[in-house]
């Protein structure tokens, strides 16, 4: 987890960069300023990005109800409170 958590503040500036420089074309990666805005496609591929934003967030509410669902109506009897930890330590 740690590992995952640092690549990912590492790489986090690189992929900001290249998001920033350049721009996915029909005829591939090109530089930022070499494209013609009245040609540019980043408002279509804009919306598809938001599409599969939506359609993941469905998926994480609907996986988080489920686990809702699933989890036992009551407590086993050893969980205890934080009120009762805090008296159990202080006797």
């Amino acid at each position: 987890m740690t590992l995952v958590l640092l690549l990912g503040v590492i790489g986090f500036p690189f992929a900001l960069f290249f998001a920033w420089a350049f721009e996915l074309t029909p005829e591939g990666l090109k530089r930022e300023h070499e494209v013609d805005r009245s040609q540019s496609i980043t408002h279509h591929t804009g919306r598809k990005v938001d599409f599969a934003n939506i359609g993941l967030l469905v998926v994480a509410i609907a996986a988080c109800f489920s686990m809702i669902d699933a989890a036992p109506a009551e407590l086993p009897a050893d969980v205890y409170t934080v009120e009762e930890s805090v008296q159990k330590a202080q006797q």
